[in-house]
């Protein structure tokens, strides 16, 4: 699309655009909550938002914007009462992906949800009593890291989008910490780990069939890693300093 896309830091953020090519910045969707994740859906731009900062917790928005700038709201969800949880986004032709959390307090539920682009109610695709940490997708399957804190071992996980049963790709032990979501690209599943109280961290590629983990990139500084994305070619991420591929 040749567009930029972002949104304003500021407690009421707004959702703004611009052309790569030069032009006005455009203001798509004004006075929301406290933006999360951010995709694209052909000319639609879809978000989820929490409340805005120092307002007391009313669970998180998926929202829309059309071309012609009519924004609708596509779901409500109650609060996650699991801090670990994503709020990774996924969305296809079809459908939107996101995770939630609940019952904490008789048993964490953990849950991967399909809401469908045509108005039918959302869905639960996958349904677990340890953490969702990341989730990503492919054409025909979603992946996500499964975390459970009382044994600190995590798992990358893959489920068809259509539902059946899931598959345990990969499981290790967490060391100093893994970094905030995930990334699917190029028949590999990129993540990354803490492993120094001073920043060090690598990224590591498992690929989407499984076996076993590869570090990719290694560095002493500048950690954690902030976010992480692929696509045919490369591998992107941010830490503290910089971003960087490879």
């Amino acid at each position: 699309q040749n567009q930029l896309f972002w949104f304003d830091n500021h407690p009421f953020a707004h959702l703004k655009s611009w052309n790569t090519s030069g032009g006005p910045i455009h203001t798509l969707a004004m006075r929301m909550g406290r933006p999360l994740k951010l995709a694209l859906s052909g000319q639609e731009v879809i978000w989820n938002e929490g409340p805005p900062n120092g307002v007391v917790p009313s669970g998180m928005q998926i929202k829309k914007v059309a071309s012609d700038g009519t924004v609708t709201l596509l779901a409500a969800e109650q609060p996650s009462c699991d801090h670990h949880t994503t709020d990774d986004l996924i969305v296809d032709a079809n459908s939107v992906y996101y995770v939630t959390a609940s019952a904490c307090s008789s048993g964490l539920v953990s849950s991967i949800v399909k809401l469908p682009m045509n108005g039918s109610p959302p869905v639960e695709v996958v349904t677990t009593s340890r953490s969702i940490w990341g989730l990503s997708a492919d054409v025909t399957n979603l992946y996500w890291v499964e975390m459970d804190i009382f044994t600190s071992t995590f798992e990358l996980k893959r489920i068809a989008k259509t539902g059946g049963s899931s598959q345990i790709l990969y499981t290790d032990a967490i060391q100093n910490g893994l970094g905030p979501g995930m990334s699917v690209g190029n028949g590999s599943i990129f993540y990354s780990e803490t492993i120094s109280t001073q920043g060090g961290y690598r990224i590591r590629r498992v690929p989407v069939s499984g076996g076993g983990s590869t570090i990719l990139f290694e560095k002493g500084n500048g950690g954690p890693v902030q976010s992480i994305a692929a696509d045919s070619a490369n591998v992107y991420w941010a830490d503290n300093t910089s971003i960087q591929t490879i």
